[in-house]
């Protein structure tokens, strides 16, 4: 909890910051990833970085970490990095030309970001209905006295397609359609190629695992990722998996499953239960570049879902908790109807949609037409190009 100090402080330094002079060849980035011990390096603002920071020599490019820790480990790897709370950090975020977050802001960014053009890069393209807007009401004072950062302006946002745009950026952030530029997630282009930098908190216990299950020739490697749910429902959502009886389920069928719960959601009671063809992995650590190995993913209201469109591999949705769900904090259904996969309820159900043959092949490549613009990567060779597009005045 911040104190009243802290506040009417960073009120100050976001009213001086409108008068620092702006580089646009100044590019600093956030994240949002992470764990009890410090950030992690993860999503679509690292992906952006790496491009940026590998590729272009005309562009500086700074990750502003939220710990010390983080800064080291990119350092370390040739990168420049420098803690929010140091005098470096708050140079450069008060001299950027654009700030670069893929989650809503937090305020250590946002009282340095005055005129500097903010770019997001939400870490999500979801079936879920997010209001996360900025308009500003007089009923919304206590919101932004102590979250000033929902309420700054976004210069744009981006998308996978036109549809993407339509249906969920738009609506989410308030923005107008001219504010969305359509270039696909960064994130996506570690589907597609090797990236230098990219290893950088690689998941390297799940590439460890998944490197053993491989070698045993397994029939099919199941990622299950469901949402995150607050309150008991968080709790509860391995309820419906019935651990022992799905354990039981894939050794029968050569099968192996694992289980990421959302990272707001701590598996760690579940990390050391032992059973031979199910594992849970702990989610904080960059998981990207490993998700081609998978076969099929379970997940509910997740944008995992199209991931794995985007690699043509199938999904399946456990939506126990649909009514439910539905109502609060809803679905949008359309968006909903348009993504290929069976729905199922019941934990029988469930088990009877990973032995089914995939019969949906052609649907997953109508559908990916209509909710990727791009498909085979190079996301952030595009939103690089839409900057320096707008920087020399193209």
């Amino acid at each position: 909890m911040r104190t009243g100090g802290a506040i009417v402080t960073g009120w100050i330094i976001y009213f001086l910051s409108h008068f620092v002079p702006r580089s646009k060849r100044i590019w600093v980035f956030a994240g949002w990833h992470k764990n009890a011990e410090r950030q992690i390096f993860s999503d679509n603002s690292k992906y952006l970085f790496l491009h940026v920071a590998n590729t272009r020599n005309d562009v500086r490019a700074v990750w502003i970490g939220s710990d010390d820790k983080i800064v080291d480990i990119l350092r370390t790897s040739g990168y420049e990095s420098y803690s929010v709370h140091s005098l470096w950090g708050a140079f450069y975020s008060l001299r950027a030309g654009y700030t670069i977050i893929d989650a809503l802001m937090q305020t250590e960014h946002w009282r340095y970001c005055g005129r500097s053009h903010v770019i997001q890069l939400w870490h999500a393209d979801g079936l879920k209905t997010l209001h996360l807007g900025s308009t500003w009401s007089p009923k919304k004072y206590k919101e932004i006295i102590f979250s000033p950062g929902l309420f700054k302006k976004l210069h744009f946002c981006i998308a996978s397609s036109p549809y993407i745009a339509e249906h969920f950026i738009g609506p989410s952030f308030e923005v107008p359609r001219q504010q969305i530029r359509i270039t696909g997630l960064p994130r996506y282009d570690a589907f597609f190629e090797k990236i230098r930098g990219a290893d950088i908190d690689l998941h390297t216990e799940l590439k460890t695992k998944l490197d053993a299950v491989q070698a045993s020739h397994p029939a099919k490697i199941i990622f299950y990722a469901p949402t995150f749910r607050r309150g008991r429902a968080a709790s509860a959502q391995l309820d419906h998996l019935r651990l022992d009886e799905m354990n039981t389920f894939l050794v029968r069928n050569n099968f192996f499953l694992f289980v990421s719960l959302h990272p707001k959601f701590s598996a760690s009671q579940w990390l050391q239960k032992n059973l031979s063809n199910l594992f849970f992995i702990n989610p904080d650590f960059d998981k990207y570049p490993l998700l081609p190995r998978f076969d099929v993913v379970i997940t509910d209201y997740s944008s995992m879902c199209l991931e794995f469109l985007l690699l043509d591999k199938p999904s399946i949705f456990y939506v126990y908790d649909f009514d439910e769900y539905r109502k609060a904090p809803g679905i949008p259904e359309e968006f909903w109807n348009l993504v290929p996969g069976p729905r199922v309820r019941t934990f029988e159900e469930l088990l009877h949609a990973l032995v089914a043959p995939d019969i949906l092949a052609e649907e997953r490549g109508r559908v990916r037409d209509i909710l990727f613009t791009f498909e085979k990567g190079q996301s952030a060779e595009l939103v690089t190009q839409s900057l320096l597009q707008e920087i020399s005045g193209r």
